[in-house]
């Protein structure tokens, strides 16, 4: 699944514009939280609904796709936020059962026999620190994947994977002091509003952790019987 969504984003960014492929790819926080109800049976309630709602509403803030009609390539990035979306769903099933590291080692050993094809058929060497810069984005991409699938094994996924909406406001910041692009005013007020919903949800979770901790009573440890001999 994730390798075909990976595929079906490459294409998508070959022939849309970033913006509308963006604004696309990132409706997978809401495939997740649907998918986490029907498949998962996780709750979801206001906060993770607020963060959605509001993370969804920054993210096109920021990006403002255009208003062309909905083309067959949008449609193949639309199954690619699904496949995202499918993807997280099975990775946050798979870590009730494997460790982290098994479920990084069989996503990484199925997907190379099935991408080694396709390279080897347009591959060109790489040259010079392009070798470093391979090895970052590697390096960069089993970080990422070995930090969500913790994440996923330790909360709910329609809790974890709305805060991926804070990806394209961090991707602005970046642009900014690598490339030296400028930030838009846009950019601020949506990057404000995700934070918003961000804030909203993790707050919301800790005050339900904090009603269910206070209405559990504290376990009871039996005293030890004094023992006779003790008795004078």
């Amino acid at each position: 699944m994730h390798f075909g969504a990976s595929y079906a984003w490459y294409f998508g960014i070959a022939v849309l514009p970033l913006a509308n492929v963006f604004a696309i790819e990132f409706t997978a926080p809401i495939w997740v939280a649907v998918f986490a109800v029907l498949i998962l049976g996780e709750k979801l309630n206001r906060g993770r609904g607020v963060a959605i709602a509001l993370g969804l509403t920054g993210m096109l803030i920021i990006l403002r796709p255009g208003l062309e009609s909905f083309t067959a390539a949008s449609l193949v990035v639309l199954i690619s936020a699904l496949g995202f979306a499918c993807a997280h769903i099975a990775t946050k099933e798979l870590t009730q059962k494997n460790s982290v590291l098994k479920v990084l080692f069989w996503m990484a050993a199925m997907q190379f026999p099935m991408g080694i094809g396709p390279a080897i058929a347009v591959w060109t060497p790489i040259e010079g620190y392009a070798w470093l810069w391979t090895a970052a984005v590697g390096a960069s991409a089993v970080s990422a994947h070995f930090c969500l699938t913790r994440a996923l094994s330790l909360a709910d996924a329609s809790v974890v994977v709305p805060m991926d909406f804070l990806r394209i406001p961090l991707i602005a910041v970046v642009g900014l002091f690598v490339f030296g692009e400028a930030i838009d005013g846009w950019v601020i007020v949506g990057a404000a509003v995700i934070f918003a919903g961000t804030y909203y949800s993790i707050r919301h979770e800790h005050r339900g952790v904090a009603a269910i901790a206070v209405a559990t009573p504290p376990l009871e440890v039996p005293r030890a019987a004094p023992r006779p001999d003790a008795e004078t």
